[in-house]
């Protein structure tokens, strides 16, 4: 007897099986545009992108050879969602540290983890082979759970933190994730010479893009004016906003976006990343900043890419001492306090 088609059958075991990938993908999935990133890296994968990163990629890390005596690489990267489950795989923190290794310091925003000993993993293996980077990480911050934490990672032979960092004050509740604040030093010329800025980490969600960067030239003051009398104030992330978008908000300032006319993701011709300083107190700018593309630069395919992060790195560089491009040097540097903090108005 020939059996009979049952499509209830058929609609059971299809929900068992989505709602087993789903828990198989759970500490991966905050949402519905997450789900949809990893069915699509699975996709990739299944039409021929299934080749190990550690088998693709055996070029010795460049960032020996890309910094300069007399230049400060500084960079920003999203890793979107590192957490528990990409700390487990050796090939992503494997890329990880030869990204890392490219630049001085880095702003990192994504780190969606409540266990410290995540990030250590991440440091440990960016610091193989005799590195020498340090690592300040931020409170959990945000309404997302587990909530997001943002770290500066910096080469320690070539950067220093001058005070310790904080979180930018938003008494109105103006901001879902304040920025995280780092003041540095460049190592190398005397510190009454060097260069110093503030670096302001901030990661703003697309959904409220519009209602927060328009807050960002106030965002800049209010850290300028924290009480450490630094006036370089670079602020570095996920903006959401492409260079076109943001020309007219910091229009009337003398802010700038450093990134202009490059992607800054993956899969798409898409810029969210940026810098933006005062293109007339940080006249250490050098004129030279990019994206690393390290989809190309180490041979990986798309959904290999894709496990590393929906972003690429963002990177702009600076001379080491102060004053450098006009040949003004700074004079006695103000004493080393405890800043009062910035509070966004």
């Amino acid at each position: 007897m020939k059996p009979k088609f049952n499509p209830r059958t058929i609609l059971f075991g299809t929900l068992i099986l989505v709602g087993g990938w789903f828990l198989f993908h759970r500490n991966e999935i905050r949402n519905l545009s997450d789900a949809w990133q990893v069915a699509n890296r699975q996709i990739h994968s299944l039409s021929g992108g299934t080749a190990s990163l550690l088998q693709t990629s055996e070029i010795a890390p460049t960032g020996q050879s890309s910094q300069k005596p007399n230049v400060l690489r500084i960079a920003s990267f999203n890793l979107h969602n590192y957490g528990l489950v990409k700390s487990k795989r050796f090939h992503v923190l494997d890329a990880y540290a030869k990204i890392f290794q490219n630049f001085d310091v880095v702003a990192v925003q994504g780190i969606r983890t409540d266990d410290s000993n995540v990030i250590a993993t991440l440091l440990d293996h960016i610091n193989k082979g005799g590195r020498a980077y340090g690592i300040l990480t931020s409170p959990r911050l945000g309404r997302q759970v587990p909530p997001l934490q943002y770290a500066f990672i910096f080469d320690t032979r070539r950067v220093q933190p001058i005070d310790k960092p904080y979180v930018v004050s938003d008494p109105e509740g103006l901001l879902q994730r304040p920025p995280f604040v780092g003041w540095f030093r460049a190592v190398g010329p005397s510190p009454e010479q060097a260069f110093t800025f503030s670096m302001v980490n901030w990661l703003v969600d697309s959904a409220a893009a519009e209602t927060e960067v328009p807050h960002l030239v106030n965002l800049c003051r209010a850290v300028r004016q924290d009480g450490r009398q630094e006036d370089d104030v670079l602020l570095a992330g996920t903006i959401q906003f492409d260079s076109n978008e943001l020309t007219p908000l910091v229009a009337g300032s003398d802010f700038q976006c450093l990134i202009r006319a490059v992607p800054t993701v993956v899969d798409g011709d898409w810029q969210v990343d940026n810098f933006v300083c005062d293109s007339k107190a940080t006249i250490e700018y050098t004129g030279r900043s990019g994206s690393f593309d390290f989809l190309r630069e180490y041979n990986l395919n798309v959904a290999q890419s894709l496990e590393i992060s929906e972003h690429l790195p963002i990177w702009a560089e600076f001379f080491l001492e102060e004053g450098r491009s006009s040949g003004l040097v700074a004079s006695d540097p103000s004493p080393i306090t405890r800043p009062a903090g910035a509070e966004i108005r």
